[in-house]
């Protein structure tokens, strides 16, 4: 073995491994977060710190099982149990480069219970099996985001809570570390989504759910898209199509006192060809651009009488009786 590096030295010397004698995740019994019942009774505790200056490591007892410090040829040092000459049991092990490990190994490789400290402060304590995050854990990235849930193979897989310093959560499921399948996201305005997600975007049926609107129906890539129905807090619901974010296609729009609108929509207005009936009864048949009658129209009086109209732009230019 070549002579230590100093900086790796310092890291493991016996003053960094003080520890409190009341902290014990050796029981690693309790859940640091509310999930569903066939999960929680395997959620390792919470170490509660907020960065990696605050890391509290495990207790003497496991301390106790320590034995002589050995380095290994990428300059890192393990300092631990071993059966036949390979890391087995508790050991901790220090990277010339900072990366920190603590916790169990079989066969050589993390596995059952630990801690890893990243070189860029990130944080990540939970199950580990054949080198890798699996099982239920914990990860804090340096810049605040935390996911509390479920690994596989080193990627968030399978149900699992994602927070920010913003206010932004995500509870629900994942797949190879993307929010993927059912789930619930609340936004830094407090809006809400339910439902399905693929690849880390609002795709599928959803509800969303801001401070003065509702849209129920599907998305697409994040954008509301399909068929859907929005609800506006004055009264308006629109129930057609939807083409990012905004009626798009062929739908409906109602009013609060009763006028309705049915036809064609582009960008958010009226467009094409389409019926507005108003709350006096009359009906109007014909063609909209970007909000506005434009072209010819018929308009139909409740008493059976009918007008042909040109409009331009909104107003009218010529009418005849029919």
């Amino acid at each position: 073995m070549g002579s230590r590096c100093s900086c790796v030295q310092e890291i493991i010397d016996e003053d960094d491994l003080r520890l409190k004698d009341d902290f014990n995740p050796c029981s690693m019994q309790k859940s640091p977060i509310n999930v569903p019942s066939n999960i929680q009774s395997t959620m390792p505790i919470t170490y509660n710190y907020k960065n990696s200056s605050e890391y509290q490591s495990f207790p003497s007892i496991c301390l106790g099982r320590l034995g002589d410090t050995k380095e290994y040829p990428d300059g890192s040092l393990y300092r631990g149990e071993y059966k036949n000459g390979l890391r087995e049991g508790f050991g901790i092990q220090v990277w010339a480069n900072g990366v920190r490990y603590e916790g169990f190994w079989r066969n050589d490789k993390r596995h059952g219970k630990g801690c890893k400290i990243y070189a860029n402060k990130d944080i990540y304590e939970g199950d580990w099996e054949d080198d890798y995050p699996s099982g239920i854990g914990i990860y804090l990235f340096n810049y605040g985001v935390k996911y509390e849930g479920s690994w596989k193979n080193g990627k968030k897989c399978g149900y699992g809570i994602e927070t920010r310093p913003d206010g932004y959560r995500y509870e629900g499921n994942w797949e190879n570390d993307e929010k993927y399948g059912y789930g619930v996201s609340i936004d830094v305005d407090n809006s809400r989504y339910e439902g399905k997600f693929l690849n880390g975007f609002k795709h599928g049926r959803g509800r969303f759910i801001s401070a003065d609107d509702i849209y129920e129906g599907e998305f697409f890539k994040g954008f509301m898209h399909g068929n859907g129905n929005y609800t506006w807090s004055d009264g308006r619901k629109y129930t057609g199509e939807m083409f990012e974010n905004k009626m798009s296609g062929h739908g409906s729009l109602k009013w609060d006192d009763g006028k309705i609108y049915i036809g064609g929509f582009k960008d958010g207005k009226e467009h094409g060809p389409g019926v507005l009936t108003t709350t006096d009864g009359k009906t109007f048949q014909g063609n909209w651009v970007e909000g506005l009658r434009h072209g010819s129209g018929l308009i139909i009086f409740p008493n059976g009488k009918k007008i042909n109209c040109e409009y331009a732009n909104g107003k009218i230019i010529s009418d005849r009786l029919d």
